[in-house]
């Protein structure tokens, strides 16, 4: 089965933390307190397995997203199908770690978090690492793999474009090459701009115009009032 064609992609499975790491209030939250205590325990606790952290953090449910994980990159069972097999515990281990320096970077800076997958070495090698990067406003965590077999068609990426040279030897730019079912419209992103207020814009206020002066019973003109007659004395 022939591997992905283009080696760096956003990494669809991180999507969930980024959005996470955006929302006002997350960055001192009890729930990444205690999803960096359970990274940072015991990991053979059934309660910090990473997939249970990461469900109840709230960035899987039962449905694809947490199966994909589940499956390929935790190499965990059911259909159990890892992406490399060879080294799965070593994958787990680093993952936790590279999770756990990425969410303490978090908490202590409050910068956004994006997640890069890059494809570094040729299917079935085993070298995988994970690099976490504070830039001073952004922190960039990258998973640095092997390249993975791709079971499903592929589409153009939204996020990430491929500087190459074509078949015809012409230098192009293009967006990079990813399976079907990456970056696909996020529940939790959706619940988030749900959730937003639409605060209306006021009106602008014009200053209100005062009681119509009403007419004088008296004209005023040039001639001047004529005074009343005088009676004469007698």
């Amino acid at each position: 089965m022939p591997g992905m064609p283009d080696l760096m992609q956003k990494s669809p499975i991180m999507r969930r933390f980024e959005l996470f790491s955006r929302m006002p209030g997350s960055q001192n939250s009890q729930r990444l307190a205690d999803a960096i205590n359970r990274l940072g325990g015991d990991p053979t606790a059934p309660d910090n397995q990473l997939l249970k952290i990461a469900e109840d953090l709230g960035f899987y449910d039962a449905s694809h997203p947490s199966a994909h994980f589940r499956t390929h990159w935790l190499g965990l069972p059911p259909a159990a199908d890892p992406f490399w097999p060879t080294i799965q515990q070593e994958v787990n281990d680093k993952i936790r770690a590279g999770m756990l320096k990425t969410c303490q970077l978090f908490q202590t800076t409050g910068h956004p978090v994006e997640f890069w997958w890059i494809m570094s070495g040729a299917e079935g090698t085993t070298d995988w690492q994970m690099s976490v990067t504070d830039f001073g406003e952004r922190i960039l965590a990258v998973f640095h793999t092997p390249t993975v077999p791709c079971d499903e068609p592929l589409k153009d990426s939204q996020f990430t474009w491929v500087v190459t040279t074509d078949d015809a030897g012409d230098v192009v730019t293009r967006p990079a090459k990813v399976p079907q079912s990456a970056e696909q419209p996020d529940p939790v992103g959706l619940a988030l701009a749900a959730k937003r207020k639409v605060v209306a814009k006021r009106p602008k206020r014009h200053p209100v115009p005062g009681p119509k002066k009403g007419k004088s019973s008296t004209k005023r003109s040039g001639k001047k009032k004529k005074s009343p007659a005088r009676g004469r004395g007698r």
